[in-house]
C-alpha cells in the first residue's frame, strides 16, 4: 500500500493531495493527514509529531522530505523524477525545508483539516 501523510491544516499540503489525486488515475496512492489517529497505525510517533515533513509509506518502507516527493512521482509513473537523486540530498532537503518552514506564510494555515470532496474522500484512510 502507498500512503502519503501530510499536514492536514496546511493549504499547500492539501493542494498537493488534490494534485496527486488528479494525476493518479490508477488509484495507486492513498492519503492520511498526520493529525489523524490512523497515521499511528503506519508511522512512529516522531513522524506524526513533525507536521512539516511529508511522509511516504510505500509497502512498509518510509521516505521523507525530498525523497518522499521523488518516490511519490516515480510511483505515479514519472520515472524521470529519479534524475533528481543526482542532486545531493542536503540541497534537495534544504529547499524542501525552506518551503515547509514557510508553508503557512506562502499558503494559509487552516483552522481544521478540510473534509475532502466525494471522490477524494474514498482515497483517505
Amino acid at each position: 500500500m502507498n500512503i502519503v501523510f501530510l499536514d492536514g491544516k496546511c493549504l499547500i499540503c492539501n493542494g498537493i493531495i488534490k494534485f496527486i489525486y488528479r494525476i493518479d488515475r490508477k488509484k495507486r496512492i492513498k492519503f492520511c493527514h498526520l493529525q489523524d489517529e490512523k497515521a499511528l497505525n503506519y508511522l512512529e510517533q516522531d513522524f506524526v509529531k513533525n507536521l512539516s515533513t511529508v511522509v511516504f509509506y510505500q509497502d512498509g518502507k518510509i521516505s521523507t522530505k525530498s525523497d518522499a516527493a521523488i518516490n511519490i512521482m516515480v510511483t505515479l509513473g514519472h520515472t524521470y523524477f529519479k534524475l533528481f537523486r543526482f542532486i545531493p540530498r542536503f540541497i534537495r532537503d534544504g529547499i524542501y525545508q525552506f518551503i515547509a518552514k514557510n508553508r503557512y506564510i506562502i499558503g494559509e494555515e487552516l483552522d481544521v483539516c478540510p473534509i475532502p470532496e466525494a471522490g477524494l474522500a474514498e482515497r483517505f484512510l
